[in-house]
């Protein structure tokens, strides 16, 4: 390299060496905002792409025909398909219709056993509200469920008689304990629509899944009661106040259901069910002590 002597050659270097310097500067700056851009760009990628975990809804099934019934059966069978769900199952040991929220002191009695299909169950020898007390406040349970689902019961619970339901008894035993509840029951046929029930079931859990999951559902009894059509198919689903008075229909043996009627806008649960209607009704939470 020729040496470049005197104060103008001097200066010479020193621009060149200020050049070079600063060249090399800003090509690492360059480089360092680059990888930044690219971590940056990745990390976007990756939160953007990214799902959120699922969560699992609990639900405590009950019943006040058994925990071998049919009707229960064909719930818990349909619930276990439903993806993020939990399923417990406590019922009583026997068929205790009728009984309404009547209750047995002392230490409750639980069995391990299956639903008619092998679904995992504990049979609870007691009242339908027995079986969700025990569930609950014995801790029979592991978990809290976020809402309990009782039924599907054989046979109708409309109106004036709703207190004397075993069905009702045990979704009023989960609503007292801070549990949305739903009582389910299918009219009287033969053979009676369990699956139709278990369907119109279905798809009030589903809109109602959010804010069961949230927390944000009230506490409620909504009684569900789905007829079992001899012609034409279930019409509505429709909510409708409770009756309190059923008038001259005879809401035990439910005859008289026509689902082929065009009526519209029925007043109440009962005249609703025997116009052909899915009907869905709140009733009040009644404690089960």
């Amino acid at each position: 390299m020729k040496h470049l002597g005197g104060p103008k050659g001097g200066l010479i270097v020193a621009v060149a060496v200020l050049t070079i310097l600063a060249t090399g500067c800003g090509s690492s700056s360059d480089s360092a905002s680059n990888k930044a851009s690219s971590t940056t760009a990745k990390q976007g990628s990756a939160t953007t792409t990214s799902k959120p975990a699922s969560k699992t809804l609990t639900i405590l099934v009950s019943n006040d025909d058994g925990v071998s019934a049919p009707g229960i059966d064909a719930l818990v069978s349909a619930l276990a398909k439903l993806p993020d769900t939990a399923l417990e199952v406590a019922a009583p040991s026997n068929d205790m219709s009728g009984t309404g929220g009547k209750t047995t002191p002392g230490t409750l009695v639980a069995h391990a056993t299956t639903t008619a299909s092998g679904y995992p169950a504990h049979s609870v020898d007691g009242f339908p509200a027995d079986s969700v007390i025990w569930a609950l406040d014995d801790h029979g349970v592991p978990t809290k469920p976020d809402v309990v689902m009782s039924g599907t019961n054989a046979g109708q619970n409309l109106g004036p008689i709703v207190d004397f339901s075993g069905t009702v008894g045990a979704a009023r035993a989960g609503a007292a304990r801070e549990i949305p509840a739903i009582a389910i029951s299918t009219g009287g046929g033969n053979p009676m629509d369990f699956q139709g029930t278990v369907k119109v079931a279905l798809d009030w859990l589903a809109q109602h899944r959010a804010a069961l999951l949230a927390h944000t559902e009230p506490v409620a009894v909504t009684n569900l009661n789905v007829p079992t059509c001899t012609k034409g198919t279930p019409r509505g689903p429709v909510t409708v106040p409770s009756a309190t008075d059923a008038g001259a229909r005879s809401v035990v043996d439910g005859a008289g259901v026509d689902c082929t009627q065009t009526v519209m806008n029925p007043p109440n649960d009962v005249e609703a069910f025997f116009d052909g209607f899915a009907v869905f009704a709140a009733i009040p939470i009644k404690s089960s002590h």
